[in-house]
């Protein structure tokens, strides 16, 4: 709908539903299928759904992964976890090979449209050839489509005809006994939801963080190596230290905008990788002796960092400078970011159960909300003194 909602899972098992626009809750589920200690079923890990745009997955630390409705917010269906202690994942979801369609719904007036413009515009069709580089799509012809005058699109985005067959998706699920799964999604619509053991890679130490880049390739952080593993094949291309002999990897993000993979370490160091090749292009110390929990390229042409002692700072993506340092020692531990399309601001989450909104792109040191567990709604007036500007600070749950 018009009110875009942020997902966040917590420890105990449960996950809250909020407007990013308000910071009000809509809803609190339970992702645990029994109803017991509920602190066994932290979630770790949540994700849309990479074919069905109504369905969000999540998966708590005993690998079981679960699939919700984002609209009634009930559970389409679940996936049993193995048991093992889990904290990563990463869906593998490569575009199909067949011909693209642009659907109008950012393009000027009178460009190329789709096949799905509706026909009451009075879309004007000719045969052109398909520019699409995909190997069924050589030669092919595809139908341009140009709008009247009158009409001027909005935004565009890329789809696919029905025709082309969807490369398998995947999901990727790092594991603490030194295996990644991998899961191959086999159904999924409005009321099903089936995942398929397809394959496992068993690496010589514990997963402690994973990232995808391209599709390609998954990069596991491990303890003092990061390993580079094949999509296609399931196998390990090569590995590498990195963040000293027996640093621990606790994050890494990919820049696809750089082409590059940022990694963190528990000793506050950043490393900046080269995808294609591994090498190792710059490392910077994010903050001596504070562990980074957290890495998020959310906002064009930034990396945003959080560290265990409650510490942000915001990075300038080319330049690999600090652009803003955000310190508040009373949320503890930044676990996680989150944003949504074309909003002004970013969410964080720590450990306290405070939920922050900060201002994008001046990332000014109050937040904007502030959210945290077990008070009732409240919110700041005006103060002079302060000059505060209309933000306001919401508590809930």
């Amino acid at each position: 709908g018009e009110d875009m909602m942020i997902w966040a899972g917590m420890d105990t098992g449960r996950i809250a539903v909020f407007s990013e626009a308000s910071g009000v809750t809509k809803r609190v589920v339970i992702a645990a299928k029994e109803k017991g200690d509920l602190d066994d079923h932290r979630i770790y890990w949540l994700g849309r759904s990479p074919v069905y745009a109504d369905h969000v997955w999540s998966m708590d630390e005993n690998g079981e992964v679960v699939c919700w409705d984002a609209r009634t917010y009930k559970t389409v269906g679940r996936h049993a976890g193995p048991g093992v202690f889990t904290k990563s994942a990463v869906v593998v979801a490569p575009k199909p090979a067949g011909s693209c369609i642009c659907v109008y719904g950012a393009g000027r007036r009178g460009s190329p449209g789709s096949h799905t413009v509706p026909a009451e515009l009075g879309v004007a069709k000719k045969k052109v050839r398909s520019t699409s580089t995909g190997p069924n799509a050589k030669g092919k012809a595809c139908t341009e489509s140009r709008l009247p005058d009158t009409v001027t699109p909005r935004c565009t985005f890329c789809t696919y005809s029905e025709s082309d067959a969807l490369p398998p998706r995947e999901l990727w699920i790092g594991r603490s006994d030194n295996i990644v799964q991998v899961l191959r999604l086999r159904a999924e619509d409005a009321s099903t939801f089936e995942l398929d053991k397809c394959g496992t890679v068993v690496l010589p130490d514990a997963v402690l963080c994973m990232c995808n880049v391209q599709n390609k390739e998954i990069w596991v952080g491990s303890i003092g190596f990061i390993f580079r593993l094949d999509v296609g094949n399931r196998t390990q291309i090569n590995k590498f230290t990195a963040h000293g002999p027996r640093g621990s990897i606790s994050c890494m993000i990919n820049t696809e905008t750089t082409k590059e993979v940022w990694s963190a370490g528990d000793g506050g160091s950043l490393c900046i990788w080269a995808e294609r090749t591994g090498r190792l292009e710059s490392e910077l110390l994010a903050s001596e002796d504070d562990k980074i929990d957290s890495l998020y390229s959310g906002v064009p042409g930034q990396v945003w960092s959080g560290t265990f002692n409650g510490v942000i700072l915001v990075w300038d993506l080319r330049t690999r400078r600090i652009l803003q340092r955000i310190s508040d020692t009373s949320m503890g531990s930044i676990r996680c970011f989150a944003t949504a399309p074309e909003s002004s601001r970013v969410w964080s989450g720590s450990r306290s159960r405070a939920l922050c909104a900060w201002g994008v792109p001046e990332c000014e040191d109050d937040p904007i909300s502030y959210i945290q567990g077990n008070d009732e709604s409240t919110e700041d007036t005006e103060d002079d003194s302060t000059k505060r500007r209309g933000k306001k600070r919401l508590k809930f749950w």
